[in-house]
């Protein structure tokens, strides 16, 4: 961890070296000031960090609250609340240093008790959903001083875990949250410690953040942010072109071809590290069977999803859901690449056939017909799943597409939790197939991802959540390996263990993966300027938060590179530790 902030210093120094004849050019900071506007597709369900089911519900509550680390667009690790820290050789001690100029929102001093609650809360209630497996090896959490935190843990697992999986949890204000239900808090006037502030909210409408002046990183140079719900792609579209938002994500390849006409609107594509899959409940008889799950992937044309729904965006995603690329990534998994042919054959030599000759198939002399459950909120998973209906027909399988509400769908997977979300909703596992995504894993770096994803004892892979019935022998294998690699930390043997766990859930397909979505955003120069973009990330996240400005607002003839900025909202944390 030493190199690497040693390393991250010398890029930054050097970095400020290169581009030192522009910034004695334009030697002030950027001015503050003006609007920086962006859309989403639907309205939040919760702003509770510990209960949330949707991305933008996370992605609104991230600009509010901070965590001790967090990791930017290329997954570069980023000091935030934590000033420093040390591990001890063992890796079961940490200490953490706490920055002491960080104030929440209602200005008390974000200070060690904060952390120790937040940590020993989701230490002490397994029942959290967003709450990391790790926190069930915690033995101490103990406040040092009023900026410092000790974490003792049951074994050493690896630093990148602690990084992960406790150092990114959002960190919580306890003045706020000791004398609350965690369980029945919709949170509604968030107080974090983040780049902007609680502003206003207008119910499927709009959502306003107001920066925060007392912010104790650099930024944002923006005095508000707004994020207007447009559900509608064209109404969109003609909001980005006449400036009511700066912003667009993922316009249709129609739009998209629009905007490559427009100079004053520029496009930044990025594989996104987002995969949507089909869940096919496994509970219920064939879905459970290997060969049938098989089938069924072999015969979704997935190539024809990515062109048509998404415009050739993304890649077709892995058996294993590991992302295509990285140290982890094993290129021997099956492709299941579609064979209607194949398909077919694997179907009949399973006993499930058209007896009588009408064109549909039975298994044990019923006819099979499987609902199929989506969000009826986003559009582009709705016309994926009619593709996979027309598919199945060629297979002989009916498949009726239910477009559903969101938290209906989340509860009849098993998302207990939701705001909303009852641990005992009565339609819970009534469902045949059911149409999701998952996104956050970053398996191309980090080498405990697949604990999420497949770990009995964790959340997403739990059969509390959804899971969908994967109860074969493959399963405890794959576990297995799984707490090896959490407990192993020579990178050579976890690494293999990893290739070896993706072979045997590719082989199993506990999910039948669809597409890693890929994606464009548009946004004009006009408005804003200091976008910070990545490989997985447009212009509208955490680092474009803390950086952009209004153009308007800019001093005459100023200019401000957007590397110069993203370099100093990592340097500065990093500046402090190396001060020390």
């Amino acid at each position: 961890m030493r190199k690497t902030i040693l390393i991250s210093c010398a890029i930054f120094m050097a970095s400020i070296m290169v581009l030192s004849p522009a910034m004695s050019v334009y030697a002030q900071e950027p001015a503050v000031g003006g609007t920086y506007k962006t859309r989403i597709t639907s309205d939040i369900l919760t702003l509770n960090p510990w209960f949330w089911g949707m991305m933008i519900e996370s992605y609104i509550m991230g600009h509010m609250y901070d965590a001790m680390v967090t990791y930017d667009v290329n997954n570069v690790l980023r000091l935030e609340l934590c000033d420093s820290y040390t591990v001890s050789p063992d890796f079961t001690t940490w200490t953490w240093n706490l920055v002491q100029d960080a104030y929440w929102h209602d200005g008390q001093q974000v200070t060690a008790d904060d952390v120790v609650w937040t940590w020993q809360t989701l230490a002490d209630d397994p029942g959290i959903p967003r709450r990391s497996w790790l926190y069930d090896e915690v033995v101490n959490i103990t406040k040092i001083t009023d900026f410092q935190i000790e974490l003792e843990l049951s074994y050493g697992p690896k630093p990148v875990d602690v990084l992960v999986e406790i150092g990114t949890d959002w960190i919580l204000p306890e003045h706020i949250w000791d004398t609350i239900d965690v369980y029945d808090f919709t949170n509604d006037n968030p107080v974090g410690c983040g780049p902007f502030t609680w502003g206003e909210r207008e119910p499927s409408q709009y959502f306003i953040l107001y920066r925060n002046p007392d912010y104790y990183l650099p930024g944002p140079y923006v005095e508000e942010k707004i994020i207007t719900i447009i559900p509608d792609e064209s109404t969109a579209y003609y909001a980005l072109s006449v400036g009511d938002i700066d912003i667009y994500d993922g316009p249709p390849p129609e739009l998209e071809a629009v905007a490559e006409n427009d100079p004053n609107i520029f496009l930044h594509d990025y594989l996104a590290d987002f995969i949507m899959y089909l869940g096919v409940n496994q509970r219920r008889w064939p879905n459970n069977i290997t060969e049938f799950k098989q089938a069924v992937l072999t015969g979704i044309d997935r190539e024809a999803v990515r062109q048509i729904v998404f415009g050739g965006r993304g890649v077709v995603a892995e058996a294993s859901m590991s992302l295509p690329r990285g140290p982890y990534y094993n290129p021997n998994i099956p492709k299941y690449e579609y064979n209607v042919t194949w398909a077919n054959a694997t179907l009949d030599s399973i006993g499930v056939v058209d007896s009588d000759a009408d064109g549909w198939r039975e298994a044990n002399g019923t006819e099979i017909a499987f609902d199929l459950l989506v969000s009826a909120e986003y559009q582009d998973s709705v016309d994926t799943v009619r593709l996979m209906a027309d598919n199945m027909a060629d297979l002989g399988i009916e498949v009726n597409v239910k477009p559903v509400l969101w938290p209906i769908l989340w509860q009849t997977v098993g998302g207990a939790g939701h705001l909303g979300g009852d641990y005992d909703y009565p339609g819970k596992y009534d469902y045949d197939w059911a149409y999701l995504g998952w996104s956050g894993f970053w398996s191309d770096f980090h080498p405990s991802w697949m604990g999420w994803m497949y770990g009995i004892d964790q959340w997403w892979g739990s059969d509390d959540v959804n899971i969908p019935g994967w109860n074969s022998s493959v399963r405890w294998e794959v576990n297995d390996i799984i707490e090896d690699i959490q407990l192993e930390t020579d990178e050579a043997v976890y690494t293999a263990l990893l290739k070896e766990a993706q072979l045997l859930v590719a082989q199993d397909l506990c999910y039948l993966p669809i597409i890693n979505t890929g994606g464009v955003s548009l946004y004009r120069k006009d408005s804003v300027d200091g976008y910070i973009m990545g490989e997985t990330a447009g212009p509208d996240n955490f680092e474009s938060d803390i950086a952009v400005y209004s153009v308007a607002e800019k001093t005459d003839g100023f200019q401000v590179i957007a590397a110069v900025i993203s370099l100093s909202a990592i340097g500065f944390a990093l500046y402090r530790k190396r001060r020390k």
